[in-house]
């Protein structure tokens, strides 16, 4: 019997993750980043798709992540299209907003939408280096964490990973992740 259910999960394809952000902070680079590095490939997959490209990172978006072993150069940008999402399980829109119409497929897609304003690259007139440093690292953390809850509420994680070293801290649903559309 666990030999049958072996060889099916073997069988079964990745689920596969987009994550697509308008902004050119690196809101989706730095989920795309933290999902490759928390979930087991075999169970999920992640990729980056952006409606312009190519996708400029704010430079303390990319300090923040290098500090914790991320390399946000290793995540490679798709142009959004129709094809792309068409061959999404889960599609994740991050920011502030987004053009709900660069979305439309058919069949409908699953989709959430992680509302993500820390401000960071905006340019804030009296802002210094080390607020937008602190912002940036924010950022990642709060990424990290509701990524952290998709992963384990999905059962994709990988292998030896310890729920309290994700820093899961709530259930997914608890206000961090709202329905889109």
């Amino acid at each position: 019997m666990a030999a049958v259910v072996t060889a099916r999960a073997a069988s079964r394809k990745p689920e596969t993750v987009l994550f697509a952000s308008p902004d050119d902070i690196g809101c989706a680079q730095i989920a795309t980043a933290w999902f490759s590095l928390l979930a087991d490939p075999r169970k999920a997959t992640a990729t980056l798709a952006a409606p312009r490209l190519p996708v400029r990172l704010d430079r303390h978006v990319v300090a923040a992540m290098h500090e914790v072993g991320g390399d946000l150069a290793a995540v490679k940008a798709r142009s959004l299209t129709p094809a792309l999402l068409a061959g999404a399980d889960l599609v994740i829109t991050m920011g502030d907003s987004f053009d709900r119409l660069l979305l439309k497929s058919d069949p409908p897609l699953y989709r959430e939408h992680w509302l993500v304003n820390v401000g960071v690259g905006v340019g804030d007139v009296g802002m210094g280096e080390v607020d937008d440093k602190s912002r940036a690292r924010s950022l990642r953390d709060l990424i990290r964490s509701r990524v952290a809850m998709l992963v384990f509420t999905e059962g994709w994680v990988r292998a030896g990973i310890p729920r309290d070293e994700a820093r899961v801290t709530r259930p997914r649903w608890h206000s961090e992740a709202y329905p889109s559309f």
